[in-house]
């Protein structure tokens, strides 16, 4: 029997009004509030063109909708999107659709061990006790063993155990971030952004995972979320740039021209930061006065650096890969077929795509049974099958 549920989490993990899917169907948007809400049931046309726009088989529509896996209160948005109600809905449904695969992926691999649950619990009891942010930041630096230059932050948090996906995110997010309730933690970032302002957005998250992962960001009223933001951003701040070694690089590097964005250039090659995280961090640091901060950005405006700063489009963009090493793990050692993954999931290989932010092309070796290397050296197989 046709599940309306199912619909409407199909609709809102694109993102899409009623209205807008009404467009699309052709239809009248009570039609879709109908099919939605269990008062009517579409015709087979429709549920087939439904299916078609969807990327899942005809049947999916007659599955249980999925699991609730996130409390709402639970996900770290910043303040813009706390307050849009469609894009917290809409992101739930993403991150509950999101856990559910990963769950059923999980099954046919032996993950390494979960050494952020170890490292979020040392670094809540180190919080709880009154230790510094900075301080925090460092320790998580150290155990995450994070290089000089921050080149491999991407590929380190997601080996820690950090889900990390990248998708277009409604409303004024950059990103965010949740844990799961079977404690597997979750980094969802926006697209179209520059190398180093992706590793602000990752060190901020991740800020948020290991410190907040208690918090009911729900109860909490503006200003408890503002300074929550404020927090995840000194962690980033201090986590990217130590201050052991900031400080000297900084006086060698920038000198004494302080106020110019574009001293800042050897620095932002060296640390993989923006130019303005970087003066950010020195200025908290006290090594610029007000006046000179307040100089700074207003440089920083007449030379459009707001939009894009110099090195950003050489700097290569770092890519999730976790869910796809994870992919090429199960469909490379034959431990199912593409095919019988998607007969079993009822969906098509589009909705893959979507769903884990991968290209296309991704699926087309395992359609045509070609040999590819072998990353069980990253994910060790384990033989039990869903």
């Amino acid at each position: 029997m046709f599940n309306g549920q199912i619909l409407k989490e199909l609709r809102l993990l694109n993102g899409w009004s009623r209205d807008e899917l009404a467009k699309k169907m052709e239809m009248s948007e009570q039609s879709i509030w109908q099919f939605e809400t269990g008062h009517t049931h579409p015709k087979l046309e429709t549920q087939f063109r439904l299916s078609q726009i969807f990327n899942v088989n005809f049947e999916y529509f007659e599955g249980e909708s999925s699991k609730i896996s996130f409390e709402r209160s639970a996900i770290a948005f910043r303040n813009a999107d706390a307050t849009s109600k469609k894009t917290i809905s809409v992101q739930e449904v993403y991150l509950n659709t999101l856990n559910r695969y990963v769950n059923y992926l999980e099954n046919y691999v032996l993950m390494p061990d979960n050494f952020i649950n170890n490292l979020s619990d040392k670094v809540l009891e180190l919080f709880i006790s009154k230790t510094s942010i900075s301080d925090i930041a460092y320790i998580a630096r150290r155990e995450l063993n994070i290089s000089d230059d921050n080149s491999d932050l991407m590929f380190k948090i997601e080996k820690s155990g950090i889900y990390v996906i990248e998708r277009m995110i409604n409303g004024a997010a950059d990103a965010y971030s949740a844990w799961s309730k079977d404690f597997k933690p979750y980094i969802v970032l926006g697209r179209e952004k520059s190398s180093v302002r992706r590793n602000f957005d990752l060190a901020h998250e991740l800020g948020h995972i290991l410190l907040h992962k208690m918090v009911d960001f729900d109860s909490l009223t503006k200003e408890e979320l503002q300074r929550c933001e404020d927090q995840a951003n000194l962690f980033a701040s201090c986590f990217l740039l130590p201050e052991y070694r900031f400080i000297e690089d900084f006086k060698m590097m920038v000198g004494t021209k302080v106020s110019n964005p574009d001293s800042y250039i050897r620095m932002k090659k060296q640390y993989n930061v923006s130019i303005q995280a970087l003066e950010y961090r020195a200025y908290k640091l006290k090594l610029l006065t007000p006046a000179q901060n307040s100089y700074f950005y207003r440089l920083i405006t007449k030379k459009n650096y707001k939009i894009i700063e110099p090195l950003d489009k050489e700097i290569p963009l770092k890519l999730p890969g976790k869910l796809k090493s994870i992919l090429d793990v199960i469909l490379s050692n034959d431990l199912i077929s593409l095919e019988q993954m998607l007969t079993e999931l009822r969906v098509n290989s589009d909705f893959f795509c979507q769903l884990f932010s991968i290209d296309s092309e991704f699926f087309d070796k395992y359609r045509i049974n070609q040999n590819i290397s072998d990353l069980s050296n990253i994910i060790h197989i384990n033989s039990r099958k869903f």
